[in-house]
């Protein structure tokens, strides 16, 4: 098992207010940093498992289970520091993103 990163973008929570989406997601979460963006609320995971997608889909599952409203609008992948070589001046260095819509389960 490795460690996967990554982060996963959604509307419809609040992690600013005291109490609320971020309380609950932590109380399900231990391997997770919640902020608020301007593009929404982020959940970054470094989660242990056996694949990228084992590690996405139980997140996605934990975050349904806490925020049963939410919708998934992104999910990233996150590259550990030093597992990618330093960009050349003038690249950004990033990795594109896996576009998910509709509920944590990618309806929609």
């Amino acid at each position: 098992m490795a460690i996967q990163s990554f982060r996963v973008t959604l509307s419809g929570v609040d992690f600013t207010a005291a109490g609320g989406d971020a309380d609950r997601v932590l109380a399900v979460c231990d391997d997770v940093i919640l902020s608020h963006e301007p593009e929404g609320d982020l959940a970054v995971f470094d989660r242990e498992a056996g694949t990228f997608a084992a590690a996405v889909g139980g997140a996605l599952a934990d975050l349904e289970r806490a925020l049963p409203a939410a919708r998934v609008l992104r999910v990233e992948a996150v590259p550990s520091p030093g597992s990618f070589p330093s960009p050349r001046p003038g690249e950004s260095g990033g990795l594109p993103a896996r576009q998910a819509g509709g509920d944590v389960h990618g309806h929609g």
